[in-house]
């Protein structure tokens, strides 16, 4: 059933606030889909919406509170650094593990993983590539309206968390498997950080909006 046009859905969320995401897969809530309402699939499994709200601005202020009141610049080199210039060595290394699990237990379907971690790897190389190249040396000397490529950056983030909430991370107890799942959640925890940081911190503060919360 399509839910109503003001009904906030789980991909809604995780594209406002893209630690959710992690928090949501942790608590399962992922597997009620993109589309399903954030409301409902808390009541369905009994977890206090509230609580995963506070739960998902806890984290956001505990990965970006050391950078509250460090300069644009500064900020932007962080980004550079900590996630931009490490992403080829971190996809390679998920990549490494999948092939692990895959001859470990051929059997299983892998094709989908496969495909959204190619998909994954396409987007945000290029994604990254325009921010450097376009976004970014406008935030460090901001002289004209940026409006198309923020609005740009926007539209790639919510890309990117339709496509994190799809990845059919594996259970299981053998022990490839396993390995690949927990490298997995890493690397999406580690991507929605960057798209956090990206999305609520840098360009707000470099355009004087105020934060938002909830």
């Amino acid at each position: 059933m399509p839910t109503s046009p003001d009904v906030e859905t789980i991909e809604a969320f995780c594209t406002h606030h893209p630690l959710a995401v992690p928090v949501l897969r942790r608590l399962g809530l992922v597997a009620a889909g993109p589309a399903c309402s954030l409301e409902t699939a808390c009541d369905e499994r009994g977890i206090d919406i509230s609580m995963v709200r506070s739960t998902v601005t806890d984290v956001e202020d505990q990965v970006t509170a050391a950078w509250r009141l460090r300069p644009v610049p500064e900020l932007l080199d962080h980004i550079l650094c900590t996630y931009h210039r490490p992403f080829a060595h971190e996809h390679a290394d998920v990549e490494a593990s999948l092939a692990a699990a895959i001859a470990d237990s051929p059997a299983h379907p892998w094709a989908e993983l496969e495909r959204t971690l190619a998909e994954l790897r396409t987007d945000l190389e290029l994604h990254m590539t325009m921010e450097e190249h376009v976004l970014f040396p406008w935030l460090r000397d901001p002289a004209s309206s940026a409006t198309a490529p923020i609005r740009a950056m926007e539209l790639e983030h919510a890309d990117t968390i339709h496509l994190l909430l799809s990845l059919p991370i594996p259970r299981s107890p053998d022990p490839a498997i396993a390995a690949l799942a927990s490298r997995m959640c890493e690397f999406e925890r580690w991507l929605c950080e960057h798209l956090h940081f990206e999305s609520n911190e840098l360009v707000p503060r470099a355009l004087h909006i105020p934060p938002s919360r909830g």
